[in-house]
């Protein structure tokens, strides 16, 4: 289409169709490879126009030139008079312009690339169809069972046959099979197959081969024929008809021919769809093995449960499996139950994807007469490798035990040891091939976004001057990149060499910033004008603090999440006017000083959770325990309640050889502390190495009133400022959310007083082992010897 074309479609008043656009306003691209198991896969990134223009893709003509006029007056050469920033100013105008013509405007273009980048490309491609036709074409399947006893272990003979030949001699393999298949495909309807198996059981083997052919008649069934050989010839015609939109059915012929004679067998299901998720299946059998079955199955994405119901000549059985779905971990959970009259089961285990192509599980079954096995399995692609290891014969706790915890103690040390560094190599190698590919175009982002942040910043101070006049929206800090907590981690990793991953982007943000608001689209925040991708590769995140109404307010987006400010749930702490004027005096300085990243980072998660009082800065310790909370609020189901939390200051205390952390709280923010404080303090021991943590309500003491000081204070000093009082109640912080059933006061000859503090019994197993530690922060902080007991229960009768 012309651009002759184009115009009179405009004239015509014709809707745009925007299918037609370059969904991204494709401009210049650059490659990031992202590795999936052993396969690369390439992914082009190019220039967002819409998110450079800080627009909707399906913004209105309207919104396109309004935003086309404020990027051209910023950036307009004429506007700048120093021949460097005139030239920076010239480069982001043509830009501006560009943007403003591929997203106005619609027209069907060329996507072009580079010859070494078409030559990859090409490479590529062949190679993974090459892979793909392999595949399709044979369709490989193997299995490998290797069957180990290993009874001796738990359960030995006297003690006279044993010849102490060691750990190894009391493990033995009882049995191997093998089986294996591959495809052949004749035609679009017509597959062969051949496949065989090959095993042995204490001494005894066995073996057969098969050959079939399959024939697609319809859209609706297909038939089969097999041949075999083995322990006789065999011979079976199989069927599937889809009979009416639920229902559906199969079945098979079986002739087995012996020297006794022939054995003939029928297999026949009919299955019907119940719901979306459920599916119900009747089988009947005959000849070889005579038994009925129903069985009903259950399948979503969270979870998949069968229950069965068999009955036989020869065993009759009722089972039930379970598997729960963990999707975000690749996990599944199993557990089955099977009775009938040959005994019973109860198999529980786990599956683990450990990539795109592999898997491992162990499952653990303890059942009568069989006694407990334990089952490991591991799969990759169409290939599957199980061991069975017979343990014991009688249910004993010993293998129970063994069995379910050796796996997974096992998995640990593999996934720590050995998975953990070849996935963190291979992803720093592949980053690193990321950053070399594409370091040219980086540097010329990196470049580029420095001059726009030199060229907004008139504009930003003629913003932020309208704002503070009207007590709008200021940008304090605003920070994008990678995060890495808590503060030991980060120092850690920048060691490895992580260390410029997060960018200062406060002035950019503000400049954004009209009639008291900012909106930011969804979309990777890298392509909005002053920002650049500080960590190709990696997930990022957006970290704005803003003032608004003399409010502080804090936030944490992903990168393509969308965001809209001023928003209430931001806020963290009410200001005082005499904040917002230190705010506005220091912001300037603020702005010319946080060019430095490591500056920008320490400062804003010193300051994240923790407030203290008269304006201090918090020390090294506290700042580590404001990130662990802002941690805790950014990646668990914490958020909601700690985004308006903040602590006031923190002390690590040494307690009985050990050091415990006390953590003070302001007064009004004790009770939203204490609903959380269980799940709060659990994760908080775990980050800093199992110490000891307590919250407590930052309390004052008033003194005790004399005849002067009650001439200056008319109000009366309250109840709750008394010493007693405050000691009181920090008693009850520091045991919380155990209560306290009662005290008794113990005054020894030399006058000192002991407090015996009765606690909840139903408490003990919980937090007995933590008493100790009560009772020494509770003599450091107020200097007063208490112990703690758990009374038996009482009634008292009157």
């Amino acid at each position: 289409m012309t651009r002759t074309e184009i115009k009179a479609a405009r004239e015509t008043g014709r809707p745009r169709p925007r299918d037609h656009r370059r969904p991204d306003g494709a401009a210049a691209k650059f490659t990031v490879f992202k590795m999936d198991d052993e396969s690369d896969q390439e992914t082009t990134i190019e220039d967002d126009y819409y998110t450079f223009l800080n627009i909707a893709r399906n913004a209105s003509p309207e919104d396109i030139s309004n935003a086309y006029r404020r990027l051209s007056r910023l950036y307009h050469p004429d506007k700048h008079t120093d021949p460097t920033l005139k030239k920076e100013a010239e480069i982001l105008f043509n830009r501006t312009k560009k943007a403003y013509e591929e997203t106005e405007g619609w027209e069907i273009v060329q996507r072009t690339k580079t010859p070494q980048e078409i030559r990859e490309e090409y490479e590529r491609l062949a190679r993974e169809r090459e892979e793909r036709r392999l595949q399709q074409h044979t369709n490989p399947k193997g299995t490998v069972t290797v069957n180990i006893n290993a009874t001796d272990l738990f359960s030995k003979y006297d003690e006279d046959y044993n010849d102490g030949s060691g750990l190894f001699s009391c493990i033995e393999v009882s049995g191997m099979s093998f089986a294996q298949s591959i495809e052949a495909p004749l035609t679009l309807r017509d597959t062969v197959t051949m496949s065989g198996q090959l095993g042995t059981q204490n001494g005894t083997g066995s073996g057969s081969i098969n050959v079939s052919a399959k024939r697609l008649i319809s859209s609706k069934g297909w038939v089969e024929v097999e041949v075999g050989a083995g322990n006789g010839p065999t011979f079976s015609l199989k069927a599937f008809r889809t009979l009416t939109k639920r229902l559906f059915c199969d079945g098979a012929t079986i002739l087995q021919f012996t020297s006794h004679g022939v054995k003939a067998g029928y297999v026949g299901t009919l299955a019907m769809q119940l719901d979306k998720h459920t599916v119900g299946y009747l089988t009947y059998r005959a000849g070889i093995q005579d038994a009925m079955s129903t069985m009903i199955v259950r399948d979503t994405s969270r979870s998949y449960t069968a229950f069965s119901v068999h009955f036989g000549l020869i065993h009759s059985f009722v089972s039930l499996n379970y598997t729960y779905k963990m999707e975000e971990k690749q996990l599944k959970l199993r557990g089955s139950v099977k009775a009938g009259t040959f005994g019973a089961f109860l198999e529980y285990g786990a599956e683990k994807k450990v990539s795109k192509h592999s898997s491992v599980s162990a499952a653990v079954r303890i059942g009568v007469p069989t006694g407990v096995t334990l089952k490991l399995r591991l799969s990759r692609a169409s290939q599957a490798y199980t061991f069975p290891i017979h343990l014991c014969d009688e249910i004993l706790p010993a293998p129970v035990f063994y069995a379910t915890v050796a796996p997974i103690i096992t998995w640990t040390v593999i996934k720590k040891l050995i998975i953990d560094p070849v996935v963190k190599e291979r992803t720093e190698r592949e980053k690193e091939k990321q950053r070399e590919l594409n370091k040219s175009r980086m540097m010329e982002k990196q470049r580029e976004a420095k001059a726009a942040t030199e060229l907004m910043k008139e504009t930003v101070s003629r913003i932020r001057a309208e704002e503070e006049s009207k007590k709008g929206l200021i940008i304090t800090k605003a920070l994008y990149g990678r995060f890495v907590y808590p503060q030991q981690d980060r120092a850690a990793t920048e060691e490895s060499g992580h260390r410029d991953e997060m960018i200062d982007v406060t002035i950019p943000l503000q400049c954004l910033v009209k009639d008291s608001k900012l909106i930011l689209h969804k979309a990777s925040k890298s392509q909005l004008p002053g920002f650049y991708d500080p960590c190709v590769g990696d997930d990022k995140q957006l970290l704005v603090q803003y003032l608004f109404h003399t409010q502080t307010h804090e936030c944490i987006i992903q990168d393509d999440a969308p965001l809209r400010i001023p928003v209430s749930s931001h806020k963290v702490f009410p200001a005082p006017e005499a904040e917002w004027s230190r705010t506005r005096t220091s912001c300037p300085l603020i702005l010319a000083s946080l060019s430095c990243r490591g500056q920008v980072d320490k400062m804003f998660t010193a300051n994240a959770k923790i407030i203290k009082s008269g304006g201090s800065e918090p020390d090294q310790f506290e700042a580590g325990i404001s990130n662990a909370l802002l941690e805790l609020e950014m990646n668990s189901d914490l958020k909601s309640h700690l985004r308006e939390l903040y602590i006031t200051k923190a002390k690590e205390l040494e307690t009985n050889n050990k050091k415990s952390i006390i953590i003070y709280v302001p007064m009004p923010k004790l009770k939203a502390f204490q609903k959380i404080q269980t799940r709060l303090v659990r994760e908080l021991e775990k980050k800093f190495s199992g110490k000891h943590v307590m919250f407590v309500g930052e309390r004052k003491i008033l003194p005790k009133p004399t005849r002067k000081t009650r001439t200056k204070n008319k109000q009366k000093r309250p109840r709750s400022r008394t010493l007693t009082a405050v000691y009181d109640a920090l008693l009850e912080d520091i045991v919380y959310p155990v209560e306290i059933v009662g005290k008794r006061i113990r005054v020894k000859l030399d006058g000192s007083h002991v407090t015996k503090v009765h606690l909840d019994k139903n408490e003990q197993t919980n937090i007995e082992h933590k008493v100790d530690t009560f009772a020494s922060v509770y003599k450091q902080l107020t200097g007063r010897d208490v112990t703690f007991e758990f009374p038996e229960s009482y009634i008292s009768c009157v």
